[in-house]
């Protein structure tokens, strides 16, 4: 489970990213704001898939985002999904 997404902003200058499941996507997030010079912490919660890898893309590909020669790091904070249980409601 992505938890959360941590990135640290370092060129002073104000990024505005996409996260997506597919190259040029935004299907996690879109037209994210990042501090400047700071820390920007997004949290998504989320379970993409329980039986298959999924690649994410950090990307700037709409028209309202852009690096802006920013220079970032990126944190991904992610909690195993262990097997469950599950359950027949009747």
């Amino acid at each position: 489970m992505l938890e959360y997404v941590i990135f640290e902003e370092l060129a002073a200058q104000a990024p505005i990213l996409d996260l997506g499941t597919a190259a040029g996507g935004n299907q996690v997030f879109i037209n994210q704001a990042l501090v400047t010079s700071g820390l920007t912490t997004i949290t998504i919660g989320r379970t993409f898939s329980l039986v298959a890898n999924t690649t994410l893309y950090l990307n700037d590909d709409d028209a309202g985002s852009g690096w802006d020669g920013s220079t970032v790091d990126a944190y991904f904070v992610i909690r195993p999904v262990t097997a469950g249980v599950r359950l027949l409601l009747l």
